[in-house]
């Protein structure tokens, strides 16, 4: 089962509620000192305060500008409360 998600515009880094300020797609491979499986794609959404990481199978900018990812599996349960991306979507973004 596909699920894609939008990505939210604030997360709760060091027990507080932070505006996202930069979104980063990290390639497999490419994200050796994240806490996320290096053969995973990596979500980076960076606040003043600290980034929070997400593991996710791939993602792209949307014509409305926000970050559409698609998501594991359905066990990540914080990433499924977010806004349901309706799609289309591109077949083999990264």
């Amino acid at each position: 089962m596909t699920l894609w998600r939008i990505a939210p515009a604030s997360v709760r880094v060091r027990g507080a509620v932070c505006q996202v300020i930069q979104t980063v797609i990290h390639p497999p491979g490419s994200h050796k000192l994240s806490p996320i499986k290096n053969d995973l794609t990596a979500l980076e959404l960076k606040t003043r305060y600290g980034s929070r990481w997400y593991g996710i199978r791939k993602g792209y900018i949307g014509s409305d500008l926000c970050m559409h990812v698609e998501i594991p599996s359905e066990r990540f349960t914080e990433m499924e409360a977010w806004d349901v991306s309706e799609g289309p979507h591109p077949p083999s973004m990264i």
